[in-house]
């Protein structure tokens, strides 16, 4: 006989693999973790290099935020560029905190340019 009872040779709801383990969602791979909510900053830009931000908050702290290819720059709901930010710049900033208790930048919404030679020198 060697013919499956069932339409198609599959029992409902299967993958289709005769192999054990070989369906869909039985990966190796761990599973996601959550990530964790991010902080957010508000302050005026003092210094922007290639990878830190540095912010003067409204509460005048000096913070050191990472920045990386994955930070991502807005103005009103556009993306920018980093070099379009000056120092004097108002800024709200997203952060997600690492492992190692610095702070990453991930998005960088530019609130209100400084206005021409307001800059920090």
């Amino acid at each position: 006989m060697g013919r499956s009872p069932v339409p198609g040779g599959r029992l409902p709801g299967g993958s289709g693999s005769s192999r054990p383990g070989r369906g869909a969602g039985t990966g190796t791979s761990q599973p996601k973790q959550p990530s964790a909510p991010l902080a957010s900053f508000s302050g005026t830009l003092r210094r922007l290099t290639g990878k830190v931000l540095e912010l003067q908050t409204d509460n005048d702290q000096t913070l050191e935020l990472r920045c990386s290819g994955k930070t991502k720059f807005y103005r009103e709901s556009k993306k920018i560029k980093a070099a379009d930010l000056k120092p004097g710049d108002d800024l709200v900033v997203e952060v997600r905190h690492e492992i190692d208790q610095s702070m990453s930048a991930v998005n960088v919404y530019l609130q209100k340019a400084s206005k021409p030679g307001s800059g920090e020198q």
